[in-house]
Parts: structure tokens; C-alpha cells; sequence
């Protein structure tokens, strides 16, 4: 588990969803340097490490949120 004190703010955004088409998700994203090995659970059926300065659509699917906002506010 990941405590409060461990969390910094890198943003929050509005987005279109990545599989549902005329849904928007609001998100607020986190950095930590906490270690800890993610699982899969519940709807999310696959876990992939992506390198953001390297990923592209093409790669396979990436929803809009990450491609628009997440991957450029890590880079800057």
C-alpha cells in the first residue's frame, strides 16, 4: 500500500474514454518512488509497463488521457 505522505500530484485532467465511445473521464494522477509489484484485478484483465517517451498508438491501444496529458506532463 501506498501511504498519502508518498504520493505527489502530477495532474488532473478531463478526457475522452479509451473504450467507451461519448464518456469522459475525469482522472488525478500520482507519481510515488514507492516499489510495489501492481496485480491485475477486477475489470483490469493485463498489465503492461509503457515507456512513455517511446509508446505510440501504434505500439497498441492507448487510452486518450495517457497520450494526451499523462506521457507529456512525465516528460516535462
Amino acid at each position: 500500500m501506498v501511504a498519502k505522505k508518498d504520493l505527489a500530484l502530477l495532474g488532473s485532467w478531463t478526457a475522452a474514454a479509451a473504450n467507451e465511445p461519448d464518456t469522459i473521464v475525469d482522472a488525478t494522477v500520482y507519481l510515488s518512488n514507492v516499489v510495489i509489484a501492481p496485480v491485475a484485478s477486477a475489470e483490469i484483465v493485463e498489465l503492461r509497463w509503457v515507456d512513455p517517451t517511446a509508446a505510440t498508438e501504434q505500439d497498441f491501444p492507448l487510452a486518450p488521457l495517457l497520450l494526451e496529458f499523462v506521457f507529456p506532463a512525465l516528460a516535462a
